[in-house]
């Protein structure tokens, strides 16, 4: 068949609008085909406009919120970079800069404040080195490794331990799975808190 010859089928609406309505609304009345059809497309035009409008207002709200929603995140993580500066330069002055673990603190902050996973993941990785050593110091006698100490420590020498083992369970996560362990900024940043509980109440950082 030559395609040129061939011609796009009308598909008779006035039709198909006049059977829907003698199915399902007409109930037996003497009404004008046309009339009704007239009808149905000054219904359509209106319900377009309108429905155009409201998605148009809906659109506006979406982008609104999703603005508002960015703004909101930005300003959280303003506190918190705020809020983890005024802590750490009130342990200078309180300890100052000699504090066992305040240099190697700085560095996992430096992780924590980046935007990509792989460096949260190391933050984390290197938070656990800082407790085994603080461990380590600490309980030396109780074993070999970071676990054996954990398990073997009085909970009376060590108030924050069931933080520790929370948090060093989360390392052995991200140690096992390495870059296929997916954790969000919030996640990590709990975790970071953890650590932080435990060197505080040793005085660590």
């Amino acid at each position: 068949m030559n395609s040129s010859n061939y011609e796009v089928p009308i598909i008779p609406w006035d039709n198909i609008i006049w059977w829907l309505y003698n199915i399902f609304v007409n109930r037996g009345e003497a009404v004008d085909k046309q009339e009704v059809v007239t009808r149905f497309l000054n219904f359509y035009e209106t319900f377009s406009f309108a429905s155009s409008f409201v998605s148009f207002i809906l659109i506006i709200g979406i982008g609104y919120c999703l603005f508002r929603i960015y703004q909101i995140r930005t300003i959280e993580n303003k506190k918190v970079q705020q809020v983890t500066h005024d802590y750490h330069h009130k342990n200078e002055e309180v300890f100052g800069k000699d504090s066992p673990g305040f240099h190697k603190w700085q560095q996992v902050q430096s992780h924590v404040n980046s935007n990509t996973p792989s460096e949260w993941r190391l933050a984390i990785l290197e938070a656990d080195i800082m407790l085994d050593e603080l461990v380590f110091h600490q309980f030396d006698d109780l074993g070999d490794t970071l676990g054996e100490r954990l398990k073997r420590v009085d909970r009376s020498d060590f108030q924050t331990i069931d933080k520790a083992w929370e948090a060093h369970r989360i390392r052995n996560s991200i140690a096992h799975e390495g870059s296929s362990f997916e954790i969000s900024e919030r996640e990590m940043r709990h975790v970071i808190r953890l650590y932080e509980d435990v060197f505080n109440e040793f005085q660590y950082i």
